[in-house]
């Protein structure tokens, strides 16, 4: 405790000159970036996206793509030679891709 009052004290006695904040937008008092509440508001998120022309995007990003097949090769690490292709939805996760293959290779 001796040695964090000391710190303090020092803090509190110091004559340097305290170092000035450099410029920028927060100097402005009628910038649109002062005092403009919540960070985290859904409700002004959605107005600047609106603002700066990305609700269209943000829809695109949001928008539900429809499943597709993919055909994964599986080579034997023994037998280069000895490939199958097992074909399964991109939905699936990595777990159940392992189950597939080995539903198809018989382990």
């Amino acid at each position: 405790k001796d040695l964090m009052k000391e710190f303090q004290d020092d803090i509190k006695n110091c004559n340097d000159k305290v170092m000035e904040r450099p410029p920028g937008r927060w100097q402005d008092k009628e910038s649109q970036w002062e005092n403009t509440g919540d960070i985290l508001s859904r409700d002004k998120e959605t107005e600047l996206q609106v603002e700066m022309g990305l609700e269209d995007e943000t829809a695109l990003w949001n928008t539900q793509k429809p499943p597709r097949d993919l055909d994964v090769k599986v080579t034997s690490i023994e037998d280069p030679n000895q490939q199958i292709t097992v074909t399964v939805s991109n939905e699936l996760l990595v777990r159940e891709l392992k189950e597939r293959i080995v539903e198809k290779v018989g382990r």
